[in-house]
């Protein structure tokens, strides 16, 4: 075999003629026939010059040279290199062709390797653009399908809000005309000399609860009952249940009747109350809007049947304050005194108002729908006035009647996420009504107290005069 033929197992190469080898292993390889030759040619000199002197010296000289060769064959610095050389130079001729063999199986394996990583390349830019056309095709579906769907879905919510906006316009008219039905009016009245808003109920003047200490007992009587009416009525037309539940006289409690928020609307409560004042569960729970009798002398005179009806009063005013406040009045914001003018706040809230826009809260609603900025604002009521929108970009005056316990859009007891004020009711100061009563009940009776010091009975007139 041509050693020039042979390829290198350290770099894969063939020996060329410009360039006969690139390392050493293919200068090994080249200069490995040239070596046999020169070793065979050395054998053949050395064959030769012992042939000759065998043939000068005799038959001893042959004698000689047969035993030297002999003994040359039987050393090996001479002998091994001779005899061993052919079957070395096979075996590595059988390691360099199977060498050969297992390259050339591995150019082929790479060789497939490549094509096989070629053709799933593009397989997969083939998938690949398919995907790209069927993700488009699909968005393309989805508008077609979609856009029709979200247009009905604005009408039918544009028409939604507007049958909700009709609703709470209904609700605060037949509120309105219940009001005037029942005679609500605002008058001015002098006292002492300064000029005050009295407010009345079919010629019956509102009480003030400031003014409880003072006032007839049968006028406060009269007065209390009308209202509890008139605000049951409101609640009732405008689908609000109020938290403190107001009980209509009936054949067997001739006077109206307040129940404290934790046993209002039960039924247990309910049907003890409507079994008569002597129940001793009834007179428990019940606050009875009646007085027989000055307010001073009842404390006095009965101290339970004092605190009940301090309580039933407070809880009437604060029973219309919450009213107020759902309807986004802001009542008891600056003092707690706001709350015992009833008059003033039912006068706010159905009187004839000059300003749409008067002390109403401001509140956010998120809407679960997210309706329009159009529909929206018909929900809520924008300020006009505003000069610059971002001053407050997210909040609105409540509209009348936007809350309520009869509609699922803004339920009033529902979370804001759902609509509802149940965190806007929460956020009053005065959302428990006993820290309510027990300022009422101080403020009374330092009225009482003063009131004492100041009043002289009739006989300690005569006494005085006669010393």
């Amino acid at each position: 075999m041509d050693p020039a033929q042979i390829l290198c197992q350290l770099c894969a190469r063939k020996a060329e003629d410009d360039v006969p080898f690139y390392c050493c292993a293919c200068a090994q390889n080249l200069l490995y026939e040239s070596r046999i030759q020169i070793a065979g040619a050395l054998l053949s000199k050395e064959t030769a010059y012992r042939g000759a002197e065998t043939a000068i010296k005799g038959n001893i000289g042959l004698q000689s040279t047969a035993d030297r060769g002999v003994a040359t064959k039987s050393d090996p610095r001479h002998a091994a290199p001779v005899e061993h050389q052919p079957t070395e130079y096979g075996a590595f001729t059988q390691r360099t062709n199977r060498s050969l063999s297992e390259s050339s199986k591995l150019r082929e394996e790479l060789v497939n390797t490549k094509a096989e990583v070629t053709r799933k390349k593009a397989t997969l830019a083939r998938r690949k653009d398919a995907l790209q056309s069927a993700q488009q095709e699909l968005v393309r579906q989805e508008k077609a399908i979609l856009e029709p769907l979200n247009d009905s879905v604005k009408q039918a919510e544009a028409k939604w809000n507007a049958v909700h906006v009709r609703t709470s316009d209904v609700r605060m008219f037949l509120c309105k005309e219940i009001a005037s039905l029942y005679g609500l009016l605002a008058r001015k009245r002098r006292r002492g000399g300064e000029g005050h808003d009295e407010y009345l109920l079919g010629q019956i003047p509102i009480i003030d609860l400031r003014d409880l200490n003072s006032g007839d007992p049968h006028q406060i009587t009269a007065s209390v009952g009308r209202t509890a009416h008139f605000v049951y009525l409101a609640a009732h037309y405008l689908s609000i249940r109020l938290p403190a539940e107001i009980l209509l006289p009936s054949p067997s409690h001739p006077h109206a009747s307040v129940l404290p928020p934790l046993s209002s609307y039960k039924e247990a409560t309910l049907a003890n109350c409507m079994q008569g004042a002597e129940t001793q569960g009834a007179t428990a729970l019940q606050r009875v809007l009646y007085l027989d009798r000055p307010l001073s002398l009842l404390a006095s005179d009965d101290q339970v049947s004092y605190s009940l009806f301090v309580d039933a009063v407070t809880l009437l005013a604060w029973d219309v304050a919450w009213l107020a406040r759902a309807q986004g009045l802001e009542v008891g914001i600056g003092h707690w005194e706001e709350i015992c003018a009833v008059g003033k706040t039912l006068w706010s809230l159905f009187g004839p108002s000059e300003e749409p826009h008067g002390n109403r809260a401001a509140y956010t609603v998120n809407f679960r729908t997210r309706p329009s900025e159009s529909s929206r604002s018909h929900l809520l009521m924008s300020e006009a006035d505003e000069t610059s929108p971002e001053s407050q970009p997210s909040k609105n005056p409540i509209r009348p009647g936007f809350f309520s316990h009869g509609s699922a859009r803004t339920f009033l007891s529902a979370s804001e996420s759902l609509d509802g004020g149940a965190e806007f009711m929460r956020a009053w100061q005065f959302a428990n009504p006993l820290r309510l009563v027990e300022k009422i009940k101080g403020a009374l009776a330092s009225e009482r107290m003063g009131a004492e010091w100041e009043l002289l009975e009739k006989e300690e007139w005569i006494d005085n005069a006669g010393t």
